[in-house]
């Protein structure tokens, strides 16, 4: 299914692009392309600002998060601000004082790192990272920044991978996530940066675990999106998460009209996204990616970012997430499933009516 494989990824490029204006795609595309020439610190392609689709993911390992916990309103207004990832289910869980305030915080090397804050569901992982500088001439007059590092849960497994493919990742190396978005900018005094980055799991396979270990070993300074200064180093930090964001009680949907040839296996939604997982005949192609839900009122909601596909016995499984959160107090959704067949080159379009179970 290779052909099949870059055509959703083209697809979901499409469906992610379009509400993204080109001058920002382009200082993207310019940036990776520098990041891709580069020898020593070569990042790879699928963890960069870039969105990415990965073929059905192995392992269900486990992830966590954050530590100091804060839910009163100025903070949920004050993280709001800094959680601009233009993605509705982050903004939700935000609106619904689902955000931690962390002060996990280390310094090594005269950089001083923090993991800022965080929103976590089984679908996403959203924080935000800072780097104060005391000698500001390592940044080199550079305008943007990018974290190199791992994450691992708290029995050490790890989760997310951003380090290039020439230094060492362990052996029990999995990951859930699918995608990454991030973006960033510079304090007023030049001498602090500050990021957010959002991390997606297409399958819903971010499960409880009690603290999340950041390990950043490379600091790349970018300027003109050209690279200026590699920072290597050893920050880490042990940030708790707390009970409050695996208690939430999610909200699961049932086919309410049977539908031959699809097999709904999950449809449930938590403070970030509703998670659908489902399978049919066949070999489905690319236009997979083009499956969307139409709410009782009307709207519309295209994949999230990211999609996870395999074909086995004679059957496609498919999975990913909706910018449909618990808090929408959604009762019916249609979901409107493109399956149109490689092998026998037929084109259909599946519709199946969910209903929130009571």
């Amino acid at each position: 299914m290779k052909d099949s494989n870059i055509g959703i990824k083209n697809n979901l490029n499409k469906l992610y692009e379009d509400n993204v204006p080109r001058s920002v795609l382009d200082k993207m595309e310019l940036a990776f392309n520098e990041i891709r020439e580069m020898k020593d610190t070569e990042i790879k392609q699928e963890r960069t600002i870039k969105k990415s689709w990965r073929r059905p993911l192995v392992a269900a390992a486990t992830i966590t998060i954050l530590v100091g916990l804060s839910f009163c309103r100025p903070v949920v207004a004050a993280v709001k601000a800094i959680f601009n990832i233009n993605d509705r289910g982050i903004e939700r869980a935000v609106d619904n004082n689902y955000v931690q305030n962390n002060s996990s915080v280390v310094e090594y090397k005269n950089i001083k790192i923090s993991i800022d804050n965080l929103v976590i569901d089984n679908s996403k992982l959203a924080y935000g990272v800072s780097a104060e500088f005391k000698d500001k001439s390592m940044l080199k007059d550079g305008d943007r920044i990018y974290f190199q590092g791992i994450i691992k849960n708290a029995e050490g497994k790890v989760i997310d991978n951003s380090l290039s493919d020439n230094q060492e990742v362990p052996n029990d190396y999995t990951t859930i996530i699918g995608s990454s978005q991030e973006e960033g900018s510079f304090n007023k005094e030049g001498d602090k940066y500050s990021a957010k980055t959002l991390l997606i799991s297409p399958e819903g396979m971010i499960t409880k675990t009690s603290a999340l270990k950041f390990e950043i070993k490379n600091i790349v300074v970018f300027k003109d999106n050209k690279v200026v200064n590699n920072i290597a180093g050893d920050w880490k930090l042990n940030v708790k998460i707390d009970d409050k964001f695996w208690d939430v009680k999610t909200v699961r949907y049932n086919v309410s009209k049977k539908v031959n040839d699809v097999e709904i296996l999950k449809a449930e939604a938590g403070t970030t996204s509703l998670n659908i997982k489902f399978k049919v005949p066949g070999r489905i192609d690319e236009n997979i990616a083009f499956s969307y839900i139409k709410d009782d009122k009307g709207h519309v909601y295209h994949i999230d970012r990211d999609l996870s596909e395999g074909y086995e016995d004679g059957y496609t499984i498919a999975s990913t997430n909706y910018s449909i959160t618990k808090f929408d107090n959604v009762n019916n959704l249609k979901l409107y499933i493109n399956c149109d067949d490689t092998d026998k080159k037929t084109k259909k379009e599946i519709v199946v009516d969910l209903e929130r179970e009571k």
